[in-house]
């Protein structure tokens, strides 16, 4: 079976079982370098690197701080994280750039990738105190329909679960503001 085209003497690409064979020749090197890093880690429990990736509300609620603890607890080694959209991250994982990633749940999950759960989100609506929506003892989404929200991004899961709830009553949500961090919402509500 012939890997390599050739024009004359000179190999100039792959076949295609040269191209597949190039793809799984990758993947070992990746694999071997792996194995090698995490036993060295056992060796040097201590020493070494590790790179997590998280996305925006990851980065700027928990983990500033339990990475700070945890850099005190193991000064050698040496910590970098990364900020990323879940699709830039995941494919980060994947490429073996980031060690761990911390990431909201996809809406589909990468068969290369194990999915541990370490937190259950709950949605809250968020109303100022001197709006209508106050006086109500019970809000529906029908109600609800009849102001304009301000959500995350169009990207976030917390956002899709909300355009989700409306189009499985048959509605359109009511998003006026797309908006990246739990913050900035904040903020827009009390100005």
């Amino acid at each position: 079976m012939d890997l390599f085209t050739h024009h004359g003497k000179r190999l100039i690409g792959l076949t295609e079982p040269g191209q597949e064979i190039a793809v799984l020749v990758a993947r070992v090197i990746q694999d071997v370098q792996r194995i090698e890093e995490v036993a060295d880690s056992h060796v040097n429990a201590e020493r070494g690197g590790l790179v997590v990736v998280a996305t925006r509300h990851a980065a700027s609620t928990r983990l500033r701080d339990t990475m700070m603890r945890f850099c005190e607890a193991m000064p050698a080694l040496n910590v970098r994280v990364f900020e990323e959209e879940p699709r830039s991250a995941s494919a980060m994982l994947r490429a073996g750039d980031a060690d761990i990633g911390i990431l909201s749940e996809p809406s589909e999950h990468d068969p290369e990738l194990l999915y541990f759960p370490i937190e259950t989100w709950r949605l809250l609506l968020v109303v100022p105190k001197d709006r209508p929506l106050n006086d109500r003892t019970e809000i529906s989404l029908e109600i609800l329909a009849r102001y304009q929200i301000c959500s995350y991004e169009r990207t976030a899961h917390s956002r899709r679960i909300v355009e989700d709830a409306f189009r499985a009553v048959g509605m359109e949500a009511p998003i006026a503001h797309a908006l990246g961090s739990c913050a900035m919402i904040a903020n827009a509500l009390s100005a």
